[in-house]
């Protein structure tokens, strides 16, 4: 039987004390006395009456109490002419207890309290969460994410991801992309075709925040252009299946790599966010989390990270991971003060850089007033990368209305890999 807490026990002990104590309460007193015989009807009855036993008294007439309180009591007198005849016989129990005082409030609240904490923790006690004792061995509650009976099995996530296996390695955390034997990426092989002898300026659009919301999700995947590249959440549940779906549809697929900003941790991006508190090591290995969770997808952006993006020392090896794993890399402008560009051209990276936010305000007005900016962007660079939310209706919207007229604008709309830059002997090149 589990052994009873120290808290629990000691309230017993107390509880136990006052018991005994109410047991030791002395009663007032009483002694028979012989019956006065008097021609009076009263005493003649036979009856004698009982006695007060004034050695209960205290000096101020009042019967003596170990509890701190004193009881009063009427000075009973044996020749009142006007007592009324008692019962020869002692009184029984439950008539003294009529005639004992009603005890201070102070402690009918503190008996109360004190068995509502007895209750109290008897209940914590006995709801508690134990180890159960299974021949000497101890078998620990395991936690909910480690229960789920539906997370497909690493081959299973290959298959249904539609992924290549010579770019798939087993990881502690899922499987996780490599460059394959022959030295092909996973930017290159899940890269929506594209006509690169079109040199008309190109517009990448990717939208992000995907996943957590299914309605969001799916109407995105729905009624986007395939050229539209997708960004999920790297917490979304069942992440594997709406990247297929994505793929399926014809988009490319980004995975966001959440990172901790200067408002961290009010702006907290989830558990796996990679900081500069972190050792490099375990900032990698929440890396390699995110990565795990999903196949088939070109490459990672960052989710906030205003801080993080801005310290070499830690975002470097970060970015050449990703490039040792065949990946591409999307900067989402957390901050001017971001190292990042730099950091990937020192790495002959694959990378690209967001241009224009599309909805940091979500209205019409603002959405359409900030594409322009976009072309504007395109035409002067002959690239620009524009980045949305699929949480806002409105940039769905907006995006379906203005892409339809990208054509006869001379713009191409591009998939995020038909627009990342490379460096070549010191030099921007388009690919």
């Amino acid at each position: 039987m589990p052994a009873i807490p120290p808290a629990i026990r000691n309230l017993i002990v107390r509880l136990k004390q006052q018991s005994e104590k109410l047991q030791s309460f002395k009663l007032p007193a009483f002694k028979k006395s012989g019956a006065k015989k008097s021609g009076s009807g009263r005493s003649g009855s036979g009856r004698s009456e009982p006695e007060f036993d004034r050695s209960e008294l205290d000096e101020t007439g009042y019967v003596r109490s170990d509890f701190g309180f004193n009881i009063e009591r009427d000075d009973y007198s044996q020749e009142s002419a006007d007592s009324e005849p008692a019962d020869s016989t002692e009184p029984g129990l439950f008539d003294r207890l009529k005639d004992l005082p009603r005890p201070p409030r102070w402690v009918l609240i503190g008996g109360a309290g004190t068995a509502v904490v007895v209750l109290a923790g008897l209940w914590i006690w006995a709801s508690a969460p134990r180890p159960r004792e299974n021949n000497n061995e101890i078998v620990l509650a395991v936690p909910p994410e480690a229960q789920e009976t539906n997370a497909p099995a690493w081959e299973a996530m290959v298959d249904e991801g539609g992924a290549d296996a010579n770019l798939i390695e087993r990881g502690p955390s899922g499987p996780l992309p490599i460059i394959s034997a022959d030295g092909r990426n996973s930017w290159q092989v899940y890269a929506r075709p594209f006509d690169l002898g079109d040199h008309s300026p190109r517009i990448a659009v990717v939208i992000g925040g995907l996943g957590l919301r299914a309605t969001e999700t799916q109407a995105a995947i729905d009624t986007l252009p395939p050229a539209v590249t997708l960004s999920f959440n790297a917490y979304t549940p069942g992440l594997i299946s709406w990247v297929a779906r994505a793929r399926h549809a014809g988009h490319e697929v980004l995975i966001g790599v959440p990172m901790g900003s200067v408002s961290y941790p009010q702006d907290d991006p989830g558990p796996q966010t990679l900081l500069t508190s972190l050792t490099p090591r375990q900032n990698l290995d929440r890396l390699e989390f995110v990565m795990g969770r999903a196949v088939a997808y070109v490459g990672v952006t960052n989710v906030s990270g205003s801080r993080f993006t801005a310290s070499r020392e830690e975002f470097k090896p970060i970015l050449e991971a990703i490039k040792g794993r065949g990946l591409l890399y999307l900067e989402h402008r957390a901050s001017s003060h971001s190292i990042g560009p730099a950091v990937a051209n020192d790495l002959s990276l694959m990378h690209a850089i967001e241009d224009q936010a599309i909805d940091d305000e979500p209205t019409r007005a603002a959405i359409d007033r900030n594409l322009g900016e976009l072309e504007k962007t395109a035409r002067h660079n002959g690239i620009a990368v524009g980045m949305g939310d699929a949480s806002y209706p409105i940039t769905l919207t907006r995006l379906a209305a203005w892409i339809g007229t990208l054509e006869k604008k001379g713009l191409a709309l591009a998939p995020i890999t038909a627009v990342i830059r490379e460096t070549v002997d010191r030099k921007d090149s388009v690919r």
